[in-house]
């Protein structure tokens, strides 16, 4: 176990950090620059791996620069790229002329007309290169997938051309986000835990939990760091012990919450309906169920919201399946999730049974008498009944309201 810098333990993540340590050492040694891209689900522990290698930079003698992401931001032209450039700032007055202009216009401190990418990329490794003639330097991009496309521009036109140069980049991207053309082709994947490092790591941050505690805490977190360090902080006292029964559903608190919170809300209300109907019904921790017919023109742009989103895909077998058990919950617990008895008079039992309420059936054949719903939903009673009304509070919506194209991601992902 080390230390990623501000307390926060590092566990496993062996073949990352050697990646992150050559690249570290072929920029001291002279060999030359390189570029890394991480890439992994939320609280995977990509800026944990950032700040370990700030750290390591940091005793080696490098100049460390930082910028991150942020999904307000996304819109500001070249933001990323001067949190950048602020700590090398008093040394710009050595570039030449244009390039001074240039920055100075990029960065709000001259008017003028908003110099051509050549110029401003020209002008950012001049800088850098300046930088570099004292010693080695690390350039840090946390959430590149919401840093703005002139800051991104920028980094593409960097990597190019530091392989001469001292200058390592990294950056963290979520696991759906593209790496920007330019970019290394191949990003490095950060997964889950072993069971072996999320017990070391759960030990860590709550050493007094109970073992039947710790099992379900490590079931549900299924590997995910952020997950193992904040689940049992939800818990009573007499849960955290063992001697109360653990709830069916764990509480996830505010912090895992939010990580898949903006990506339901980017959803249209029938989306975030299925995604809930398929979490109620889960036959397992992924929810399974097989689509009968998924090229039905209204369910069919239902899963391509929901699988742009992220949150959930279709496997080989026609499941659909959340890409994390705590996405299933984090639908459950979400405060803005639909209302998925207003159409169909009560929320009952039988309806919550329901797989994908109006588009799904589960793979074992139905017994006695079934009733066929137009939409090919086959099921008997009463869960039937709710099933079709659901089904057609989906589609009658979806004829209301037409569906307009998916949101364009930010260039970096």
């Amino acid at each position: 176990m080390t230390d990623a810098g501000d307390g926060t333990p590092l566990v496993g993540r062996r073949r990352e950090r050697a990646l992150l340590a050559r690249a570290l050492e072929g920029a001291r040694t002279g060999r030359g620059g390189s570029a890394t891209v991480l890439r992994g689900d939320p609280g995977i522990g990509k800026s944990a791996l950032l700040d370990w290698t700030a750290v390591r930079a940091d005793g080696d003698g490098f100049t460390v620069l930082r910028a991150a992401g942020h999904e307000p931001e996304v819109g500001i032209a070249f933001g990323a790229l001067h949190q950048v450039l602020r700590p090398l700032w008093e040394n710009a007055r050595a570039l030449p002329g244009p390039q001074l202009a240039a920055l100075e216009r990029v960065l709000g401190l001259r008017e003028g007309l908003p110099p051509s990418g050549f110029m401003v990329g020209a002008a950012v490794l001049a800088l850098l290169a300046e930088a570099a003639r004292r010693g080695p330097v690390l350039i840090l991009v946390d959430d590149l997938h919401w840093v703005d496309s002139s800051s991104v521009a920028v980094f593409v036109f960097l990597h190019q051309r530091i392989a001469e140069l001292p200058v390592v980049m990294v950056a963290a991207s979520r696991a759906d986000g593209s790496v920007p053309e330019g970019l290394p082709a191949t990003a490095v994947d950060v997964g889950v835990l072993s069971d072996a490092d999320s017990r070391a790591l759960l030990g860590h941050w709550h050493p007094g939990l109970a073992a039947s505690t710790a099992e379900r805490v490590m079931a549900e977190a299924a590997g995910n760091p952020l997950a193992l360090a904040e689940l049992p902080g939800q818990l009573a006292y007499g849960h955290r012990r063992g001697v109360l029964p653990l709830p069916d559903r764990l509480p996830l608190g505010r912090r895992l919450e939010t990580l898949f919170a903006r990506r339901l809300r980017s959803l249209p209300a029938d989306a975030r309906r299925l995604l809930l109907l398929t979490a109620l019904d889960g036959v397992d921790a992924a929810g399974g169920g097989t689509f009968r017919e998924p090229g039905q023109g209204c369910t069919e742009r239902l899963l391509a919201r929901i699988e742009a989103s992220g949150l959930a895909r279709l496997d080989g077998t026609g499941r659909l399946v959340f890409r994390h058990p705590l996405v299933r919950s984090a639908v459950i617990a979400s405060p803005g999730r639909p209302n998925c008895g207003r159409r169909t008079g009560r929320w009952r039992g039988g309806c919550a049974r329901t797989t994908r309420a109006a588009c799904c059936t589960r793979r074992r054949p139905p017994r006695g008498p079934t009733r066929h719903s137009p939409h090919g939903f086959r099921r008997r009673g009463p869960a039937s009944r709710c099933a079709a009304a659901t089904r057609r509070g989906l589609c009658s919506s979806r004829r209301r309201r037409p569906w307009g194209p998916p949101p364009t991601p930010a260039r970096g992902g």
